[in-house]
């Protein structure tokens, strides 16, 4: 906030129109964070304009890291709250 609008109030009216100015800029800022945020998080393409091509790619990419994520899963289920494997000595 600037000092030169607090030196230059005068009355409630002077007052009000400080605050309304000041909440038009919060209502605008909020909209232009609520569109940044929009464009960060949510993808903006059409799958049918897209190449066959990408899509398969896509899918593959996808398809790639549900499967890793569930090797490293199992991994981390077998490390520490799995049963011994067959071929392991179980300790005594």
């Amino acid at each position: 906030m600037n000092t030169d609008t607090t030196q230059n109030i005068k009355s409630l009216a002077d007052l009000r129109i400080i605050k309304d100015r000041i909440h038009n800029e919060i209502v605008k800022d909020e909209e232009h964070i609520g569109i940044l945020w929009d464009e960060l998080f949510h993808k903006h393409c059409s799958n049918e304009a897209s190449s066959p091509t990408k899509r398969f790619s896509n899918m593959m990419g996808i398809g790639t890291g549900i499967i890793d994520g569930i090797l490293l899963g199992w991994k981390l289920y077998r490390k520490y709250k799995g049963t011994p494997s067959l071929f392991r000595k179980r300790r005594r």
